[in-house]
Formats: structure tokens, C-alpha cells, sequence
């Protein structure tokens, strides 16, 4: 028992005590001439001292220092002093005694197949409801968060959820219906380990958060094997680099690679899952560490990065926020209060102080677009959120029909589908309605120029490669692909099934609206 707890070190010597006292531990238990005593080793406290061979390393007395096994605990010169000995999580143990009475088949009708049996999970973080909870294996995560959790504090938008303790991965909102097992969690870059269950909103910064627990892990590395001790602190001193504003091109290759590195050559289970809260979040955030290091901008307004502006629509003139500046970067003119960005510090003491919430943090690009377009910060946002938007959003903003023709059908059956259609463009399939080519109206064009009669079949007329998309393409990686290549057309595909044509006039047509807009009112 760690010494950071001396409650539960009080608790259980008592339970111990009135154990002996009603004859159930000690020297022959209820008459039976069976002897069996318990004892409380207090170690100091060390996180790596929850792998197996630190454990008993600590309870020897000595430094809590893992080594290779084999042996293992269990064998002869794996357990303290040199005997087998039955090294288990305390959950484990809890679990024997009603087993033992209730039957194995009732414990295993509890759970999954895989992971049978219930977890006690410690829900902490931004829920309404926290604390211990004991739930079924194969619960969702929505589950726990929503239903028992209570939710969000203050209604705020679920982020991600990191399971398993300081060396667990963070777990996006796409995966809240994921079964909580053993398996599950390991295949979206988590663990289960100790039963932490930490829930994240809107105002988390992501690799802040990473970032915090990498920090935690490098400061408790026993520091016996280097790939824990020096590829820890390498990874957090790239993570120190980049929230303040410092990070560079190639850091996030730079944190995968080291910390992939840290997982194949530590020793123990504290190094081997140390790098899991940085690698799953630029696994699942890659685009918070892009605007850390690219646009030096922190959307959660957790690192001191971005601009400080005030939006003068929504300021009241209180003056707040320039008594609470202390450097005197809040200037006041006729027309109201700005904010001098050579003088400011981004100390948030204005954006603190604000009772409206006037005062912003924007990227730097924002703030010269608006000085220069005369453009409001909200239009440029709506922008850059919907750049970043996907191919699949499109699709699903308008109803959509997968217009196909196979391609022993001749270029009159697809100039006729296509007007009864209305649309610029059919995939041309084979037999099993696998895509082989798309027929566009450049086609159609190319047909009449090369006087091609209107008789001939399709397939005699594939004669290029086609280039397909994922759903998960952003518009702005669409639209810089289909202008290199000069596409005007782009099938969406997703594992070898249609899902729908998009053309370059509609990935313009999702942006311009609003640029319109804006360019009118200017």
C-alpha cells in the first residue's frame, strides 16, 4: 500500500484486526489447522511500482526497479525474497469469493465473452456525477458518461474521455459507443489499467492534455532503461515546445516516431504505454497540434497562444478589462478599446476580466484578414471551419442518388441517362457493379470532336486511370488535388463501394456562399 494513503492503510489494518478477532485469519482458522496471516507493506509510493517486478522489488525494501522476467512472479525466484508467489490487482481477488459461491458460469454470464465480469471505473472530470462506479463489462462509454455520469457540466459539447490512469489513451467523441473490454480499448490506442475514466469537454486542449500526463509518466520513469528515460523527456520537451508557441514543421512526425520507439525498447509496462495519451490524440486531435505549431493558435484558449482582440459589438465600454491589464497593453481611443499586440503578454487578465465576453482569442491570420478585408472574425471562422469539413459532408447535405451504367451499354444509352437524370457524370460498372470508370460530359465532348457514333460502347472508350476519394477527404485537400490534376469530377469510394459523385463546382459552391455573402457587404 502506497504511503500517500494513509486512510486506507488505517482502513485495512482494522479490517485485518477484526478479521483475526472473529477467527477468519491467523493461526488455525475456525478450528481448522489451517494458518494464514495477512500483512501491510507500505512502500513509497512510486507509479512504477504498479508493474509486477517493481511491486515486489518494493516490498523487499528496495528501489522499486523493474527487471526482465523470466521468472515471473509466480515462480520460484520471481516473488519477494525469492519465492512463487500469487501477484494480482485487488479487483482480481474481489472477485474470487463470490465466484466461489455463486459458480464460474454466473460470473461469466456477466460481461463479454472476452472480458467477463464487472470493473469498477473512478469517473472523474468535466461529468455532472463523479466518483466510483461498478458497471458490466461491455458497457458503452456513452453509457457511463451519459447515463450514469449525468453528462456534460453546463451542457458543453463531450470531447474525449481518457480511460486507464496518466498512461491511458484519449478516446474522441466517434467512439462513445464503443464496449468498455480489455479488447475494445486496445484497438482504439487505449487501456483499461487502472480504472481511471477522465471526461473532457469543449474547453480541453488537447495536447495540453497530453502534454500533462507524458509530464507525469517522465517524472515517475525509474529511469533504468533508456528508451523510458530519455525518449519521455525528449516527447516533453516537444510538447513544452509547442504549446508555448515554439513548435515547428516535422514535431508531430518527431512525437510519433520517438514515442513508437519509447513502446518497442522500454523495459516495463510504464514506458511501453507512457506515449499513448500523445500518440491518440494526434491520432484522433492531429488538427489542434497543426494550429499549435502552424497557426500558433490554441482552440480551447488553454496555452497562451493567438491573438487577443476585442470585438467592439459586443463590448460595453465597462473599461474592465484595462484596469486589469497590467501592462498597458488595453489602449482606449474614441471609439472605443483595442488591444496594443506589442504590449500584450497574453496573460488573460482582460479576457478574465471581460463580463460580456468581449474579449477574443483568434489566430494571428484572422486578425490581418479583418484589417485588411475589413472582414468580422465569425465570417472568417465559418470559412476555416468549413474548409476543413469532408467530402462526406457534402454528400450528406443534399439528397443524392448514385446514377451507374454498366459498360457494355454504348455512348447514347449514357447521354440519354444522364439528361433523364440531370447530372453531369455516371460511373460505369462491371458486372458486380464495381467501379471501372466514370463518363463525364467532357466525354461527351471528346466524342463529338473524334466523331465517335453514338453506337459505341463504353468500354471501348475507358482510357484513362480513374482517381477516386475516401469520404473522410477534406474539401481542401479535394480541391487542391482536383486542381493539380484537373479534375472536375470525384467519385467517392469507400471500401470498393459507390458512394456518390461530388464535381469541383460543388466543393466551390460549399465555400462560396458565404465568401459571397461577405463580398457583397463589404
Amino acid at each position: 500500500m502506497r504511503h500517500e494513503y494513509p486512510l486506507a492503510i488505517k482502513t485495512l489494518k482494522e479490517a485485518i484486526q477484526q478479521a483475526e478477532e472473529a477467527g477468519l485469519l491467523g493461526m488455525n482458522i475456525l478450528g481448522t489447522g489451517f494458518d494464514f496471516t495477512v500483512q501491510i507493506r507500505e512502500g513509497a509510493g512510486a507509479f512504477v511500482c504498479g508493474e509486477a517486478t517493481s511491486l515486489v522489488a518494493s516490498i523487499e525494501g528496495k528501489r522499486g526497479f523493474p527487471h526482465a522476467r523470466p521468472p515471473r512472479a509466480s515462480e520460484v525466484g520471481g516473488g519477494p525474497w525469492g519465492f512463487p508467489a500469487n501477484l494480482n490487482n485487488v479487483e482480481t481477488f474481489a472477485c474470487v469469493p463470490p465466484i466461489i459461491e455463486k459458480g464460474a458460469d454466473w460470473f461469466l454470464g456477466i460481461g463479454t465473452q472476452g472480458s467477463p465480469g464487472t470493473k469498477v471505473f473512478s469517473l472523474a472530470g468535466k461529468v455532472k456525477n463523479t466518483g466510483l462506479v461498478e458497471v458490466p463489462m461491455g458497457i458503452t462509454l456513452r453509457e457511463i458518461i451519459f447515463d450514469i455520469g449525468g453528462g456534460i457540466i453546463g451542457n458543453k459539447k463531450f470531447k474525449a474521455v481518457q480511460t486507464g490512469g496518466p498512461s491511458g489513451g484519449c478516446i474522441p467523441e466517434q467512439h462513445l459507443d464503443l464496449p468498455v473490454d480489455f479488447d475494445s480499448l486496445w484497438k482504439v490506442g487505449s487501456i483499461m489499467g487502472s480504472g481511471g475514466m477522465v471526461v473532457m469537454d469543449e474547453d480541453t486542449c488537447m495536447v495540453d492534455v497530453a502534454k500533462y500526463f507524458l509530464a507525469f509518466t517522465q517524472e515517475e520513469s525509474c529511469g533504468k532503461c533508456p528508451p523510458c528515460r530519455v525518449g519521455t523527456y525528449q516527447m516533453l520537451l516537444i510538447l513544452q515546445k509547442i504549446t508555448a508557441g515554439e513548435g515547428e514543421k516535422g514535431d508531430i512526425e518527431e512525437l510519433e516516431r520517438i514515442g513508437n520507439l519509447v513502446i518497442a525498447g522500454s523495459l516495463c509496462g510504464l514506458g511501453k504505454s507512457a506515449p499513448n495519451p500523445v500518440l491518440t490524440t494526434i491520432r484522433y486531435f492531429r488538427d489542434e497540434y497543426e494550429e499549435h505549431i502552424h497557426q500558433k493558435y490554441c482552440r480551447a484558449n488553454v496555452c497562451n497562444l493567438g491573438v487577443f482582440t476585442i470585438n467592439q459589438e459586443e463590448c460595453i465600454l465597462c473599461g474592465l478589462c484595462k484596469q486589469a491589464c497590467a501592462f498597458d497593453a488595453v489602449r482606449e481611443t474614441r471609439k472605443g478599446f483595442f488591444i496594443d499586440h506589442d504590449y500584450c503578454t497574453h496573460c488573460k487578465a482582460c479576457y478574465r476580466a471581460c463580463p460580456v465576453h468581449a474579449v477574443k482569442i483568434v489566430k494571428k491570420a484572422f486578425v490581418r484578414l479583418e484589417e485588411e478585408l475589413r472582414l468580422p472574425v465569425e465570417s472568417l471562422e465559418f470559412i476555416e471551419r468549413r474548409r476543413k469539413m469532408t467530402l462526406k459532408d457534402i454528400l450528406e447535405s443534399r439528397p443524392y442518388e448514385v446514377v451507374a451504367i454498366t459498360k457494355d451499354h454504348t455512348v447514347s444509352d449514357a447521354v440519354t441517362l444522364m439528361r433523364e437524370k440531370n447530372v453531369s457524370g455516371l460511373f460505369i460498372v462491371d458486372e458486380k457493379r464495381q467501379l471501372v470508370s466514370i463518363f463525364t460530359e467532357r466525354d461527351i465532348v471528346r466524342c463529338v470532336y473524334d466523331n465517335i457514333p453514338t453506337s459505341e460502347k463504353l468500354e471501348n472508350l475507358i482510357m484513362r486511370d480513374i482517381i477516386t476519394f475516401d469520404p473522410g477527404t477534406d474539401v481542401s485537400t479535394a480541391i487542391s488535388l482536383a486542381s493539380r490534376k484537373r479534375i472536375r469530377h470525384l467519385p467517392v469510394v469507400e471500401n470498393k463501394t459507390i458512394v456518390g459523385m461530388i464535381t469541383f463546382r460543388d466543393l466551390v459552391s460549399y465555400l462560396l456562399p458565404e465568401i459571397c455573402f461577405m463580398a457583397d457587404t463589404m
